[in-house]
């Protein structure tokens, strides 16, 4: 199946939509898939239920340890590429500590500080759409991470396979 036909439909939706580079004959997966769940979640409560994740990121200042919490709401979750599904999604919940070049500015402190950053899940839909961020940039480069990735058998994947495109 030649899906340009469908592409090319969608194009004026992209543009209204903020992408005004959208190419149709370069893959973009995850952009397509972005817009069509947008456009479900307009259009169906339910349907946007069913695929929505809920989730906050609490980052606290190890100098005056003010809290600041930061809530969101998506359809797509982004994981690192790790040996399982499970594994990944344990990694991102995981504590970590924000120092040197990726520390936050803290309000009360009026200055960027050291601080522990915690994400979590709150809740999800009936449907977890997962993008494994395949790609980084070390030196200059960009390099694409092919290791297979185990997801247990009760849970049924479904694979978009996305490709970076620089201009």
């Amino acid at each position: 199946i030649d899906p340009s036909q469908f592409l090319r439909s969608l194009k004026n939706s992209f543009r209204k939509g903020g992408f005004p580079f959208f190419d149709v004959f370069a893959q973009q997966d995850v952009e397509v898939l972005e817009l069509v769940l947008g456009e479900l979640s307009s259009s169906s409560t339910i349907a946007s239920d069913a695929y929505k994740i809920r989730s906050s990121t609490t980052i606290m200042c190890h100098t005056c340890l003010q809290l600041n919490i930061t809530e969101d709401n998506t359809s797509i979750l982004l994981l690192p590429v790790l040996k399982d599904i499970q594994v990944a999604l344990r990694k991102i919940e995981e504590s970590q500590v924000l120092t040197s070049s990726n520390t936050p500015f803290c309000h009360v402190c009026s200055s960027s500080k050291d601080s522990d950053s915690s994400f979590h899940l709150s809740s999800l839909g009936n449907y977890l759409i997962i993008q494994l961020n395949r790609f980084e940039v070390s030196d200059g480069t960009i390099k694409k991470n092919c290791v297979p990735v185990h997801c247990s058998p009760h849970i049924r994947v479904v694979t978009v396979y996305s490709e970076l495109k620089y201009k």
